[in-house]
């Protein structure tokens, strides 16, 4: 199996979730191998690389195609999975037919969405039919779409696909093996982990770390925000900010609070939410959180309402009285969803792979 992803190992939503499938895909296929960029940008690469326009800290990749494709094709794999509709995930396409490997195409993000976000009019203009057409032709040349949030399914269908899959979303090991602590049964400290950006709303949980002054924020990441972020830190004795961090250092900050809190306006699953759920963490989440859409999850989080401040809502979370008794629901069934979702990514390769030998 070979994954092709554009999105920097462990850098956002779509890295984190690959570097962790092929972490636990490797104990139950033959062989995995996962191309993609470093998600340090300071790390050397083979190729170039140009800090995206709105936010510096994600990056396009510019591989040198040959060295890489010379790699790849000898490596002769089975089944190849297109990430990301840029360089690598485009050299899916021709290497899937110079190989005769099956090709699926994984769709995370509805890309336009994010350009209306960051990008001003003309580009905006530029990029749409971009994000559209590559999404299409990914779309109309793969053996199967592979979706993380039912409301991408209609989306897939419309571009094209011939097969979509709805997937879950793996964990990473080492959320999994090391032993979660108790569950809360009070709230005096949370944390955000994501990217520091506009739609995340972390505006308002700086406003909620200055209107719960008894309560230690954490917030980890970066982005457009950083600096914003910095300032508030900076003036709030009770907040902190971290910047991006590896993964054992998520793990150890995550186990160090009581919740966290993820009010982004639109989230295709919520890696974050779903990591605090495996460390028994009480989770707080926005109606846009694709997470609370997989009925074995929902009951396991809390739940804002609809344009509900981020303030109010952490203030119910911490005077309510379930609150261990959802977080050790959460963590059950977030472990038990892992393991399903594992056994259901290597039943779709197989079944992927089978149809299209008899095609």
């Amino acid at each position: 199996m070979l994954i092709l992803s554009d999105a920097g190992r462990g850098r956002n939503g779509v890295g984190v979730y690959y570097d962790d499938l092929s972490e636990q895909l490797r104990e139950r296929v033959g062989a995995v191998m996962l191309e993609a960029p470093p998600g340090d940008l300071e790390a050397a690469f083979e190729g170039r690389r140009f800090r995206m326009p709105g936010d510096p800290t994600q990056a396009l990749h510019l591989p040198k195609v040959r060295p890489v494709w010379r790699r790849l094709k000898a490596w002769q794999p089975d089944v190849i999975v297109a990430a990301t509709p840029w360089v690598f995930g485009i050299m899916a396409l021709p290497l899937a037919r110079a190989t005769g490997a099956a090709l699926c195409v994984g769709y995370h993000t509805q890309f336009d969405r994010i350009a209306d976000l960051y990008w001003n009019g003309l580009v905006t203009r530029f990029a749409r039919p971009l994000f559209h057409f590559w999404d299409r032709v990914l779309f109309r040349f793969a053996d199967r779409v592979l979706v993380h949030n039912r409301e991408l399914i209609d989306d897939a269908r419309d571009g094209g696909a011939r097969a979509v899959t709805l997937m879950g979303t793996p964990a990473a090991s080492r959320f999994l093996a090391e032993p979660a602590p108790a569950a809360p049964d009070r709230i005096d400290s949370l944390v955000f982990v994501g990217r520091l950006a506009p739609e995340k709303r972390v505006d308002q949980v700086i406003e909620a770390a200055r209107s719960h002054p008894t309560l230690a924020v954490h917030v980890i990441g970066d982005g457009p925000l950083e600096g914003t972020v910095r300032e508030a830190a900076a003036q709030l004795p009770n907040l902190t900010a971290h910047g991006w961090v590896d993964r054992p250092r998520v793990l150890e900050l995550l186990d160090g609070a009581d919740a966290l809190v993820l009010p982004s306006r639109f989230e295709t699953f919520g890696t974050a939410a779903y990591e605090a759920m495996l460390r028994r963490r009480a989770v707080l989440v926005s109606p846009g959180c694709g997470l609370i859409h997989w009925p074995e999850l929902r009951p396991g989080v809390f739940v804002m309402g609809e344009d509900e401040p981020v303030s109010d809502a952490i203030g119910r979370l911490r005077t309510a009285p379930e609150l261990a008794a959802v977080a050790e629901a959460g963590c059950a069934a977030a472990r038990t969803l892992n393991e399903r979702t594992l056994d259901h990514w290597v039943s779709v390769l197989v079944d992927t792979v089978y149809a299209r030998a008899r095609s």
